[in-house]
């Protein structure tokens, strides 16, 4: 009997020792999985974080930038602003104005509709169903104001104009010709330089002077007069751009824009700027984007010369939940990442931004 207890008591020892090294086991499996996932974790945020560039001087953020500007990884982030986009909650993106049976008509295409939440509101005219809807939205980055809007059609030619109008707007850029292929890609909305002024609902156009630069883009002054009063747009109207392409040299578009600002920097209080291509959303949004960032690069200048945070996916990212599909190809945003790169050297070249710390 005493042997019998006594074996029993072994086996019994060696259960809870079993019992003890399997907690220990699960414990040490639980810690070690816990940080497994930690790290899975922080490289995927870090892999996600990769769109977003800044450094401790200037030049580590051109170098990041341009190594993954010339890299294959800006089609992984493609492909990742593509996700994250369907991800997103689209309960705030509804079409109903323009899906009215009032408004269709005056879509250019119908699967490009401006979202109900930013689309521009024209002034309501009394007795017309549908007469504050254009094809149009604003968009709205920091402290600036754009509207991205498409080409006027022939029937939209007026309320082009009353946008212009109601919003007080200054500067027009224009990135399509009105023909590209042989098909019309915008109507034309200003009679040409010499004749005589041309009235579009209750606004009177004329161009005063027109400016061809270097085949790339014409700058026209216009006056538009409504009820005795005048006032000037300038448009910037770039030619260079091909159809369903890219332009080979991102430097004609970037002497343009730089144009641009320097008038729009002579307002005050800054007026939205008006921007168009054919559809409003590729060119457009590819446009809207760089100068953006281009905004974030001055405003660190202005600002002791600190080292921006560049975030180009999520400038996108932004404006696309103001008007569907901005940058709609990744060639446009390949292209956007060119034109940003030539952008931050030109200034690091201008403003001697060598071997400069990062400010903190």
């Amino acid at each position: 009997m005493q042997i019998g207890s006594y074996k029993f008591e072994i086996f019994i020892k060696a259960d809870i020792c079993v019992n003890v090294l399997y907690k220990f086991t699960m414990k040490v499996f639980i810690i070690v999985l816990f940080f497994l996932l930690q790290s899975v974790i922080g490289s995927t945020l870090e892999k996600q974080s990769k769109s977003s560039f800044s450094g401790h001087s200037w030049e580590e953020l051109l170098s990041n930038f341009r190594k993954h500007t010339e890299s294959g990884a800006i089609d992984k982030e493609w492909e990742e602003l593509g996700k994250k986009e369907r991800a997103r909650n689209s309960a705030n993106n509804l079409i109903s104005a323009a899906i009215s049976d009032y408004n269709m008509e005056k879509n250019r295409y119908g699967n490009i509709l401006p979202y109900d939440s930013t689309r521009v509101k024209l002034a309501a005219v009394a007795g017309i169903h549908g007469s504050d809807y254009i094809n149009a939205n604003h968009i709205t980055i920091g402290e600036r104001v754009y509207i991205a809007a498409q080409a006027p059609i022939e029937s939209t030619v007026a309320d082009f104009h009353r946008m212009l109008w109601e919003n007080d707007v200054k500067i027009i850029v224009m990135l399509t010709r009105f023909v590209e292929g042989g098909m019309e890609k915008a109507t034309e909305y200003f009679p040409q330089l010499g004749s005589p002024s041309e009235t579009y609902g209750d606004i009177k156009v004329k161009i005063l002077e027109e400016e061809s630069i270097k085949n790339s883009y014409i700058v026209r002054k216009i006056s538009v007069e409504k009820g005795g009063e005048q006032r000037i747009i300038t448009q910037f109207h770039y030619l260079a751009w091909p159809d369903f392409g890219i332009p080979s040299d991102p430097l004609p578009l970037m002497e343009m824009m730089l144009r641009v600002e320097e008038l729009h920097d002579g307002f005050d209080p800054s007026p939205p700027m008006a921007v168009h291509c054919s559809a409003g959303i590729g060119r457009t949004g590819a446009y809207i984007v760089v100068n953006a960032v281009a905004d974030v690069i001055d405003d660190a200048l202005r600002n002791g010369n600190r080292v921006p945070t560049i975030n180009l996916m999520e400038t996108v990212f932004q404006i696309r939940g103001m008007r569907s599909g901005m940058v709609n190809t990744k060639d446009q945003y390949k292209f956007a990442y060119k034109m940003v790169l030539a952008y931050l050297e030109k200034v690091m070249k201008e403003n001697n931004l060598t071997n400069r710390k990062h400010e903190l």
